[in-house]
Protein backbone atom coordinates (compact mmCIF):
# COMPACT_ATOMS: atom_id res chain seq x y z
CA UNK A 1 0.00 0.00 0.00
CA UNK A 2 1.41 3.64 -0.18
CA UNK A 3 1.05 4.30 3.43
CA UNK A 4 3.59 1.55 4.19
CA UNK A 5 5.48 2.43 1.16
CA UNK A 6 5.58 6.25 2.55
CA UNK A 7 6.42 4.59 6.01
CA UNK A 8 9.59 2.83 4.47
CA UNK A 9 10.59 5.61 2.76
CA UNK A 10 10.86 8.24 5.52
CA UNK A 11 13.44 6.12 7.25
CA UNK A 12 15.61 7.20 3.93
CA UNK A 13 14.85 9.98 3.17
CA UNK A 14 17.04 13.59 3.97
CA UNK A 15 16.15 16.84 2.78
CA UNK A 16 18.85 16.89 0.32
CA UNK A 17 17.61 13.34 -0.47
CA UNK A 18 13.76 13.36 -0.74
CA UNK A 19 12.07 10.17 -1.70
CA UNK A 20 8.78 9.61 -3.83
CA UNK A 21 6.57 6.98 -3.22
CA UNK A 22 4.59 6.50 -6.96
CA UNK A 23 0.99 4.60 -6.76
CA UNK A 24 0.31 2.14 -9.56
CA UNK A 25 -3.46 1.90 -11.68
CA UNK A 26 -3.94 -0.66 -13.91
CA UNK A 27 -3.98 -2.66 -16.25
CA UNK A 28 -7.70 -2.96 -15.86
CA UNK A 29 -8.84 -7.02 -17.60
CA UNK A 30 -11.80 -4.31 -19.32
CA UNK A 31 -11.69 -1.38 -21.89
CA UNK A 32 -14.50 0.75 -23.09
CA UNK A 33 -13.05 1.55 -26.51
CA UNK A 34 -13.25 -1.37 -28.27
CA UNK A 35 -16.24 -4.77 -27.64
CA UNK A 36 -14.72 -7.98 -26.31
CA UNK A 37 -17.32 -9.54 -28.81
CA UNK A 38 -16.54 -10.07 -32.48
CA UNK A 39 -19.82 -10.64 -33.25
CA UNK A 40 -21.72 -7.15 -31.51
CA UNK A 41 -19.01 -4.09 -32.09
CA UNK A 42 -21.18 -2.01 -30.22
CA UNK A 43 -21.36 -3.77 -27.16
CA UNK A 44 -19.18 -2.93 -24.14
CA UNK A 45 -18.59 -5.42 -20.38
CA UNK A 46 -17.86 -1.80 -18.56
CA UNK A 47 -19.13 2.02 -19.12
CA UNK A 48 -16.67 5.00 -19.12
CA UNK A 49 -17.90 5.82 -15.77
CA UNK A 50 -17.39 3.08 -14.55
CA UNK A 51 -13.97 2.96 -15.22
CA UNK A 52 -13.44 6.71 -14.08
CA UNK A 53 -15.35 6.11 -11.18
CA UNK A 54 -12.66 2.88 -10.45
CA UNK A 55 -9.73 4.58 -11.07
CA UNK A 56 -11.12 7.89 -9.32
CA UNK A 57 -11.54 5.76 -6.27
CA UNK A 58 -8.22 4.23 -6.36
CA UNK A 59 -6.52 7.38 -7.06
CA UNK A 60 -8.20 8.82 -3.67
CA UNK A 61 -6.87 5.98 -1.66
CA UNK A 62 -3.07 6.52 -2.96
CA UNK A 63 -2.81 9.77 -2.57
CA UNK A 64 -4.60 9.59 0.92
CA UNK A 65 -1.81 6.72 1.55
CA UNK A 66 1.10 9.71 0.42
CA UNK A 67 1.32 8.64 -2.76
CA UNK A 68 3.19 11.62 -5.14
CA UNK A 69 2.48 10.76 -8.11
CA UNK A 70 0.21 8.71 -9.87
CA UNK A 71 1.64 5.66 -12.79
CA UNK A 72 -1.42 4.73 -15.21
CA UNK A 73 -0.43 1.38 -16.67
CA UNK A 74 -1.65 -0.05 -19.93
CA UNK A 75 -4.43 2.95 -20.98
CA UNK A 76 -5.42 1.69 -24.36
CA UNK A 77 -6.48 5.36 -25.21
CA UNK A 78 -5.38 8.71 -23.69
CA UNK A 79 -8.27 10.51 -23.81
CA UNK A 80 -9.49 7.88 -20.54
CA UNK A 81 -7.80 9.36 -18.24
CA UNK A 82 -6.69 12.62 -19.45
CA UNK A 83 -10.82 13.87 -20.37
CA UNK A 84 -12.89 11.84 -17.80
CA UNK A 85 -11.26 10.84 -14.39
CA UNK A 86 -8.09 13.38 -14.17
CA UNK A 87 -9.90 16.32 -13.77
CA UNK A 88 -12.37 14.40 -11.02
CA UNK A 89 -9.59 14.27 -9.10
CA UNK A 90 -8.62 18.25 -9.52
CA UNK A 91 -4.81 16.48 -10.74
CA UNK A 92 -2.56 19.92 -11.85
CA UNK A 93 -0.63 18.15 -14.93
CA UNK A 94 -0.45 14.68 -16.37
CA UNK A 95 2.52 13.30 -17.84
CA UNK A 96 2.37 11.07 -20.49
CA UNK A 97 5.44 8.84 -21.66
CA UNK A 98 4.60 5.82 -23.99
CA UNK A 99 7.66 2.87 -24.63
CA UNK A 100 7.78 -0.51 -25.48
CA UNK A 101 9.45 -3.62 -24.91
Amino acid sequence: SAALARAACAGFETEVEPRIVAGVLGPTNRTASISPKVEDPSFRNVSFDELKDTYAEATRALLAGGADLIYVETVLTHSMPKQHWLPSMKCRSLLKIRFAL
